[in-house]
């Protein structure tokens, strides 16, 4: 079920990608599916400049990210793309899901916990893939993705919405004890008499 606008958190609120007419597709990097995507610098330093603070910060600190060394192009693909379409799993796909999730009992601690080691070190939640290497799953990327999704579903993870790069400990997790440090608050103003 979809949000409203109104109700939805300033990192989930983008914008739309701007119109690509003329443009040459190019081949996807490998994150996108098989999805065709034109990068041009001035179509996503305006798709940035649209986007909310806290998305556009959100993005900047993914774009910049030492550690990550994401190209760009790979971080605009994956912000501006839509995400796919159809969230429905092939029973193959369950099916492996199901012989995995068996031998690994601990996942929701682990994926929580790696969430919160990743943030601290990136600035920013892990990718699924991201996560699925940090935690040694060697998984098809579709098998992965029902990981997130149980994961997701089964509160030891949350996200925000769609946007990339937004994993975090889940409310399971944070019953117990598996929590983000507190949240970055705004410098106490400084009054101009003291």
């Amino acid at each position: 079920m979809s949000q409203p606008e109104s109700s939805k958190t300033d990192v989930q609120a983008s914008t739309a990608p701007p119109p690509d007419e003329g443009k040459a597709a190019t081949p996807p990097s490998g994150a996108g599916g098989g999805r065709w995507y034109a990068f041009r610098t001035e179509d996503w330093e305006r798709w940035k400049q649209a986007a909310t603070p806290a998305l556009r910060r959100h993005v900047e600190s993914v774009e910049n990210c030492s550690l990550c060394l994401l190209s760009v192009e790979r971080v605009a693909e994956a912000f501006m793309l839509p995400p796919p379409g159809n969230k429905f799993f092939p029973r193959h796909v369950k099916a492996a899901y199901g012989q995995w999730k068996d031998e690994h009992p601990d996942r929701g601690l682990r994926s929580a916990e790696f969430s919160v080691s990743f943030r601290a070190e990136h600035g920013h939640g892990p990718s699924f893939k991201q996560l699925g290497d940090g935690l040694g799953w060697a998984l098809p990327r579709s098998v992965l993705g029902f990981v997130v999704v149980r994961l997701v579903a089964n509160k030891w993870l949350a996200r925000t919405g769609e946007v990339p790069w937004t994993l975090r400990p889940g409310p399971a997790a944070q019953q117990r004890g598996i929590v983000l440090p507190a949240a970055r608050k705004p410098a106490a103003a400084v009054s101009p008499l003291s």
